[in-house]
């Protein structure tokens, strides 16, 4: 009897073995819920780990894996599961099928080429290994002599895939451009409702199906283009991407993903269907090594990064979104929960704030005895404004801060700023001292702006400057939007070598005193990244924003720091951020913009979108404030400037204080009624119909309408180009 009892108990188990290696390898069943029965992914994937909610699967021959949330047993795919039967398989067929992509250069020819995971596998190439929190997959391209390793290892909220980049492995004349890591993570269908979110500008959504497969796909670095790379050569208008996040909704499951490491060496590449594949896809692109054209007698040629790369690691965090969070708030909520777990601390925006950017003098042209020359004109004295404040404040407006540009004697005349001198035809030192202690009087903030690594002119400029992989000053161009070629009457700007920018900013530091100057403003910091190819003081974009960093901290040590743009890697270092993004760079793939950024900052650090007299339709600019949560802003000169009329000062348009001042106030009054609910953080966001959105703070919320004609919103009407606020968040 125990023979038959034991006989039994072997039967029994051997049956379970083989059901559960038989639901392994089959299709999902979603229909199963619960820790212990939760669906089991497809393909020949081992159990790998668990932690938390997650469970990790791989296959052990390609690496190929799958994540499992076990409570509600939505799985999410490294690759399609249904990439072999894909119809619109074109291009990026190789790519659906790997985890990681290359681009490469060889040194004898410049010939680029580009190889897929895939291809490493299909010869053999690939090699899997189990870790403590997950696998390693080694892909050796023997044709390429390149070897590269790939770390993937499950959180619990989620994975993180990663590589060391010292451990790349190049004993070949074929030298690694570029890697994109997961391209097709979490991909849609042409059957899948969703979208993909993308950092341009304050964000942007790129809707699954969309029917623009036949524009270029979303391409665009994080912190800007390198302008020592490119020479900004690049003449359409783009906004910057300031935040190192991405993410995808598919259905009710989604990803928030976070770039870790090597966010200033990456870009945000996203895709829809039937381009290529039949995919919606998004993935973080790395550059290891840049490349540029240089002209030599005439010829453009084609030049690279030779020395081994300077980037120490890549990572992407996925943060796994479900139900509810898996939308573009929840993406947003997660960079949010990222910055504070980090360190960067809450700070409270207790009132809603007026900010005006004035202008305090501009070089122009002028005749001298009839000799062309320069002079410094003022727009505004220290005195006038004074003025500009007392004036709006008689007539409403309150808790207004004042940033006032271009009154040092380095900014006006272009050069590099590492010390203050504010200018004698302004007032001088003296009526700067007074204005900032009557801005306190009179419940106003004053912010000295300054521009720590952008210039035009120095007897040194060229010794200060980054250097181009040509040889020569990495620099940049104004372009005339007409004709988009170079600007020739505006002189080109140069950008101070990341090496020497943290002792520019002990000087500067030890010069600034915010007895006199108020706060300090950095224009342009934080907006731009870029890399140093001189041969003694090199300097990668990750490189340089360490540099940054460093000069950020030592700055914000004994002053609050106003960010223009406010790029994520200056978060830590800021107080408030200026002229924050409200639009995108309105690519042709986009589907529609969103507050993104603003979601992500909101009840972190307080902010202000960009200038409401720069829009070409300043109503809206105002909506915005009340949709985006952002401070009012307005850019201002005291003289008049129609009559200046030179290229060069163009950014001046629109800014006589006089043509503005009674609108100002008004908008400021109709928003600052709602200061309670537009000062507390933003919850949520949605659109709940065409050109309306409503916006949940944690003490109310707002509902704008952009449209030309009245709506109602369940039981709620709103004007023409209007917004209605209720106190009642439920």
């Amino acid at each position: 009897m125990k023979k038959v009892k034991v006989l039994f108990a072997w039967l029994l188990t051997f049956i379970l073995l083989f059901v559960s290696s038989f639901v392994v390898s089959g299709e999902p069943d979603n229909n199963i819920a619960g820790a212990a029965n939760a669906a089991l992914p497809s393909g020949n994937m081992e159990n790998i780990c668990t932690k938390g909610d997650f469970t990790l699967f791989a296959s052990m021959l390609t690496g190929e894996f799958a994540v499992r949330n076990n409570a509600s047993g939505k799985i999410w795919y490294s690759n399609p599961a249904d990439k072999e039967n894909d119809p619109f398989a074109g291009t990026d067929k190789s790519k659906t099928f790997s985890l990681l992509a290359l681009q490469y250069i060889e040194e004898d020819t410049l010939v680029q080429g580009f190889i897929t995971g895939y291809e490493a596998q299909e010869n053999g190439g690939v090699s899997v290994e189990k870790t403590d929190d997950g696998i390693s997959v080694f892909y050796k391209y023997d044709d390429l002599r390149i070897a590269v390793p790939l770390d993937i290892s499950l959180t619990d909220k989620g994975i993180k895939a990663s590589i060391n980049v010292k451990k790349i492995h190049e004993e070949s004349n074929k030298k690694i451009l570029n890697i994109s890591m997961l391209p097709y993570f979490c991909a849609g269908n042409t059957k899948d409702d969703g979208y993909i979110v993308v950092p341009d500008g304050c964000g942007a959504l790129i809707d699954f199906n969309s029917g623009r497969q036949d524009f270029a796909s979303y391409s665009q670095p994080l912190y800007g283009r390198d302008v020592t790379v490119s020479g900004d050569t690049n003449t359409k208008q783009e906004e910057n991407s300031a935040l190192p996040l991405f993410g995808i909704k598919k259905g009710d499951m989604g990803f928030a993903a976070i770039i870790t490491k090597g966010d200033a060496a990456a870009s945000i590449v996203a895709g829809v269907s039937k381009k290529g594949s039949g995919y919606n896809n998004t993935y973080a692109d790395f550059t290891l090594r840049s490349t540029d054209k240089v002209v030599i007698s005439g010829n453009s040629m084609d030049v690279y990064e030779q020395n081994k790369s300077r980037l120490g690691s890549i990572c992407v965090e996925y943060r796994l979104l479900s139900g509810d969070n898996a939308d573009y708030t929840g993406i947003a909520k997660e960079y949010a929960k990222y910055l504070v777990d980090g360190g960067v601390k809450p700070l409270q925006k207790d009132k809603f704030s007026l900010v005006i950017e004035t202008y305090g003098a501009v070089r122009v042209n002028r005749s001298v005895l009839g000799i062309p020359t320069k002079v410094t004109q003022p727009l505004t004295t220290f005195d006038e404004a004074g003025e500009i404040v007392d004036e709006l404040k008689q007539n409403g407006a309150q808790n207004i801060t004042l940033l006032f540009n271009d009154y040092d004697k380095s900014s006006v005349y272009g050069k590099l700023t590492k010390s203050v001198s504010p200018l004698s035809k302004l007032g001088g030192t003296g009526d700067l001292k007074k204005l900032n202690e009557r801005l306190k009087e009179a419940g106003a903030a004053l912010v000295s702006i300054m521009d720590i690594t952008t210039y035009q002119n120095g007897f040194f400029k060229n010794r200060k400057s980054t250097v181009g992989l040509g040889g020569l000053p990495g620099v940049s161009y104004s372009f005339d939007l007409g004709t988009n070629k170079a600007d020739d009457s505006i002189k080109p700007y140069y950008h101070l070598a990341p090496a020497l920018l943290q002792k520019n900013a002990e000087k500067l530091a030890k010069k600034f005193d915010n007895g006199k100057y108020g706060a300090l403003g950095l224009e342009n910091f934080a907006c731009n990244i870029y890399s140093d190819f001189s041969k003694s003081r090199p300097a990668s974009r990750e490189e340089s924003v360490k540099l940054f960093g460093e000069a950020a901290k030592l700055l914000s040590k004994d002053n609050d720091v106003y960010m223009q743009g406010g790029a994520s890697w200056a978060m830590p270092y800021t107080d408030y951020i200026y002229d924050m993004p409200s639009d995108t760079s309105h690519s042709d793939i986009e589907s529609r913009q969103i507050p993104l950024y603003e979601l992500a900052i909101s009840g972190i650090i307080p902010y202000s979108l960009t200038a409401v007299n720069r829009s070409v339709e300043p109503d809206v600019a105002i909506l915005k404030c009340a949709e985006y949560g952002g401070d009012i802003k307005y850019d201002f000169a005291y003289e008049n400037l129609g009559v200046v009329g030179e290229s060069e000062l163009s950014y001046l348009n629109s800014t006589y204080y006089g043509q503005w001042k009674d609108y100002a106030a008004q908008s400021y009054k109709k928003l600052a009624e709602f200061s309670d609910v537009l000062c507390g953080e933003m919850l949520s966001h949605e659109r709940v119909a065409e050109n309306v959105y409503l916006t949940t703070y944690e003490n109310g919320r707002v509902l704008v309408n952009y449209n030309e004609k009245a709506v109602k919103i369940g039981n709620t009407a709103v004007n023409a180009r209007d917004f209605t606020v209720s106190r009642e968040v439920n």
